[in-house]
């Protein structure tokens, strides 16, 4: 799972635009890359992000 976080990192890293599509693109582009639906790059993103797991969105 880390490996797979630091990718989100990398990818969040070099974008230019941190609006809600250029946010969630890149995020879903690392699920794709990984093979993964978006929901497994987004919960454990949601975790490291807020501590929590039970929240609506990430974007």
């Amino acid at each position: 799972m880390p490996e797979l976080l630091e990718s989100v990192s990398s990818a969040l890293g070099g974008s230019s635009d941190w609006d809600e599509a250029a946010l969630e693109s890149a995020v879903r582009r690392v699920a794709e890359d990984a093979g993964l639906g978006l929901g497994k790059v987004a919960q454990p993103l949601r975790a490291a992000l807020t501590g929590r797991t039970d929240l609506a969105r990430n974007f």
